[in-house]
């Protein structure tokens, strides 16, 4: 069963959630293919992970400004490729992926990874054109699929729909060994965009350095890039704190790694996430993790869960205060325990590739 996977040729979860799959399919029940598309520059670390792995890919430039369907390139990339199934992670391709698929007699699903609160009109009629041609559209969580019930209510989603969590590589996203420092090293890693509130986790580093509550001894740090980066860069340094807050800017998965492997404490602010894979990944690293109580994060583990601590997008100073709280090593660790151990239950790339197995073969 060849299978071709559709996504963002730039750095995003969908890398991530797609390789993962990739690595999971142990008995290499499906022919895996990638087909990269996007304005972005194919990613080296893509490209790299084709090349190491053996998994053929394409690759398709986006014009910026151009809405390109139905897409000759992209059809016959299809065409070319010949798969058997494909899995859109990028729905706004539905037309030229579903043309294909018809006249070949193939198999279509799309993956729905982007917040309803940031999608813009394309991506919304390209939703409404997955539920019309798919045979299914997948969702990350319950909460999603009932939040697209409501901004669809016309349609019974719950007929054109599946519920799949994504998953992680739990062998690659591990504990580091436990460090026996005086230092306390908090971290988020996201784009820097109105969609994430680093800007809250700023304005608490700020509150606690200048109010004598955090030392030099502690340090945060910021992976990503993003147009809301350089205003919060010139911020720390009109503060002082260039030595205390570190800019890390973009980082490919293996420097993910090694990111949280320096990291005590993982913290999270933003406005709006669908399945938030870099807490995932924090947390299958063993680390503790602060939240935004927004669907995305709370809806991760079962309800009732307190492994994740949630706090709303509000008010630095209760971040601060649990912040505070986590400098605590022996509440540090126990944490840690807790989050790989929830990790371990519910975020499983094995399940997720299981999980998509029995849709493609049954769908």
């Amino acid at each position: 069963m060849r299978v071709t996977q559709v996504l963002y040729s730039g750095l995003g979860g969908h890398g991530s959630v797609v390789s993962s799959l990739v690595l999971a399919d142990s008995k290499s029940d499906w022919e895996h293919q990638l087909f990269f598309y996007g304005i972005e520059e194919l990613l080296p670390a893509y490209r790299q992970f084709c090349l190491d792995h053996r998994v053929p890919f394409s690759y398709v430039k986006k014009k910026k400004g151009v809405f390109s369907l139905p897409g000759k390139k992209i059809y016959n990339v299809f065409k070319e490729t010949d798969p058997d199934v494909i899995l859109l992670h990028s729905p706004t391709l539905v037309l030229p992926a579903w043309l294909y698929c018809v006249l070949h007699r193939k198999k279509l699903f799309v993956v729905e990874h982007t917040p309803h609160a940031i999608k813009g009109r394309a991506e919304r009629f390209a939703t409404l054109l997955s539920l019309l041609l798919a045979r299914k559209v997948v969702c990350l969580s319950e909460t999603y699929r009932t939040e697209l019930q409501k901004r669809i209510p016309f349609f019974n989603t719950t007929k054109r729909t599946v519920l799949i969590r994504n998953g992680i590589d739990l062998d690659r996203f591990r504990p580091a060994p436990v460090k026996d420092s005086p230092e306390f090293h908090i971290g988020m890693a996201g784009r820097f965009s109105s969609q994430k509130n680093q800007a809250l986790l700023i304005e608490a580093a700020i509150l606690g350095f200048s109010g004598g509550q955090l030392d030099k001894q502690v340090h945060f740090h910021f992976a990503g890039s993003g147009e809301t980066l350089e205003q919060l860069k010139q911020l720390i340094t009109e503060k002082g704190l260039d030595k205390q807050v570190h800019f890390h800017g973009l980082l490919e998965e293996k420097e993910m790694l090694a990111f949280f492997s320096r990291l005590d404490l993982y913290v999270h602010a933003s406005f709006a996430e669908t399945m938030c894979t870099s807490v995932m990944q924090a947390m299958a690293c063993s680390l503790p993790v602060i939240g935004s109580d927004i669907p995305g994060i709370n809806d991760l583990l079962p309800a009732g869960d307190q492994t994740i601590c949630l706090l709303p997008n509000a008010r630095p100073q209760s971040w601060l205060e649990q912040i505070l709280i986590y400098k605590d090593r022996e509440r540090r660790i126990a944490r840690s325990i807790r989050s790989r151990e929830a990790a371990e239950l519910y975020f499983s790339a094995a399940d997720s590739f299981s999980a998509y197995t029995q849709l493609i073969t049954n769908g």
